[in-house]
């Protein structure tokens, strides 16, 4: 799996779809003409980009109780497209990354963590 670094602020569901697809950022935003961000990081919108880009369906399963930290939760299958945010209510800081074979991939930082890492990279 490639990293891809999101190009816009809010860019970061488009930057895990490429990653998770293989395509480059510009590809997966240029495959669904006039693109709204916004509606990109909703579970339903990063689910409906997924499955315009990979020709698959794709069902999103909600982890809301507890929420884990991206560090103590572990996926069964990947590449999996997860949702983090600074706090569970009121979130200032809130996006998706993607987890696959033991790495974070999250588009705001230049390289990919390993799985133990994360927590100190990032503090989620």
């Amino acid at each position: 799996m490639i990293h891809v670094r999101k190009c816009d602020w809010m860019g970061c569901a488009v930057a895990a779809v490429a990653m998770i697809s293989n395509r480059s950022y510009g590809a997966v935003a240029n495959h669904w003409p006039k693109l709204n961000l916004a509606w990109t990081r909703t579970p339903k919108g990063l689910c409906a980009l997924l499955e315009a880009v990979t020709e698959f369906e794709w069902r999103f399963f909600p982890r809301w109780c507890p929420q884990p930290r991206v560090g103590e939760w572990s996926p069964r299958a990947g590449p999996v497209p997860a949702f983090i945010q600074d706090k569970p209510r009121g979130a200032k800081l809130a996006q998706w990354i993607v987890v696959h074979e033991g790495v974070v991939y999250d588009s705001s930082l230049k390289t990919p963590n390993r799985w133990g890492s994360i927590s100190t990279a990032t503090g989620w």
